[in-house]
């Protein structure tokens, strides 16, 4: 399959062509995802992946509309978005986010354009950290200790979370199909 990775950040991109550098079938392109996708219709996607993306995009709905609009029938749509709005704070704003998401939010923009075969609460102990640092100290950024602590911890988090009930959490993982022609 051929790959197409967007970023707004040309040093994220330069490390992602290094990385992957000897792998034929992807390409990355700058662009500023605020402006639409217009532009990438000629792609073909079949499968929109959007890592932390949506909140940077003012225009969320709309931006929604657009995948639908340049995806494939039965193409989806694969969206890690941050959960819970009640924690929206200094370090969002600092990273540039409009908005935090809850599950109905969500599921309300997909029903409208794609079938939803998943959505789920993710990293539920996670959000006890961004709550105490962003919205009780009112830090700007995650301190890099705390951010070397959850990385050790990531894969025992991932592991536990897998069999218990997670009724809220730091991030929302949701894949659409579209419905539509």
């Amino acid at each position: 399959k051929d790959v197409l990775g967007v970023d707004i950040n040309p040093s994220f991109l330069q490390i992602a062509r290094e990385k992957f550098k000897d792998k034929k079938n992807i390409r990355f392109k700058r662009a500023d995802l605020e402006k639409g996708l217009k532009k990438f219709s000629a792609f073909k996607a079949d499968t929109i992946v959007c890592v932390n993306v949506l909140e940077h995009i003012e225009k969320d709905e709309s931006f929604i509309t657009e995948c639908e609009s340049v995806l494939s029938p039965g193409g989806k749509l694969i969206l890690f978005v941050p959960a819970m709005p009640v924690l929206y704070g200094e370090m969002d704003r600092t990273y540039g986010h409009f908005r935090r998401y809850d599950k109905k939010e969500i599921l309300k923009m997909f029903n409208k354009k794609f079938y939803v075969e998943k959505c789920e609460y993710l990293n539920l102990f996670g959000v006890l950290g961004w709550w105490y640092n962003g919205r009780l100290l009112k830090r700007r950024i995650i301190p890099r200790f705390h951010v070397s602590l959850f990385d050790k911890i990531i894969k025992c988090v991932v592991l536990l979370e897998k069999f218990i009930p997670k009724p809220f959490g730091l991030s929302i993982f949701v894949v659409g199909i579209k419905t539509s022609k």
